[in-house]
């Protein structure tokens, strides 16, 4: 497949879980695939010729994101880490005037996480949208014997994607790299 060198990726915390929302909150600055998958029933049947399946039924329909290794963009870890464990806000810490603080915590006794509408393609050519998006891996790597900065990785599934116009993006926002030295 041709590279598309616009492809654009957004995303929108759900306020309500599985309605999609109309445009991206955030501008995603890294890869972000979305594919279509399906489940396929076909029945054995024996009619008197060679075909084997007659019959097929999809039986189900979703899609699944990923987003590969990349660096870690510290304006918009926070949003993708609502869709593991919220936080309304974070805090400052003593001395701190511009640092902030973030603290996710997992809830044990009920269904706290985010969904959210992802958003992905070229807009001269194609875009797509996903609404009931949930996470189902995430990764952060910090290795400071190496060159590298702090990566992370996410992954997850989310209910059919379906072609839109181009959405309106918000302004991009390029967080700074953070080295595992820098991290906490």
């Amino acid at each position: 497949m041709a590279e598309l060198v616009f492809e654009r990726a957004g995303i929108a915390l759900e306020t309500t879980s599985g309605t999609a929302i109309a445009t991206p909150t955030h501008y995603l600055p890294f890869p972000l695939m979305i594919s279509p998958r399906q489940n396929t029933y076909r029945p054995e049947e024996a009619r008197g010729y060679r075909a084997r399946y007659n019959r097929s039924k999809v039986t189900k329909k979703w899609s699944d994101w990923e987003i590969p290794a990349t660096g870690a963009d510290v304006y918009n870890l926070p949003v993708l880490l609502n869709m593991v464990a919220p936080v309304t806000a974070p805090t400052t810490p003593g001395g701190g005037t511009n640092s902030r603080l973030w603290t996710f915590t997992r809830s044990q006794t009920s269904a706290t996480e985010k969904t959210a509408t992802l958003f992905a393609g070229d807009p001269n050519i194609q875009s797509f949208r996903t609404a009931y998006s949930v996470m189902d891996e995430f990764t952060i790597a910090a290795d400071a014997s190496g060159d590298e900065a702090v990566t992370f990785e996410a992954s997850g599934r989310a209910q059919t994607m379906e072609k839109i116009a181009a959405p309106t993006y918000p302004t991009m926002l390029v967080g700074p790299m953070v080295t595992p030295l820098e991290s906490q």
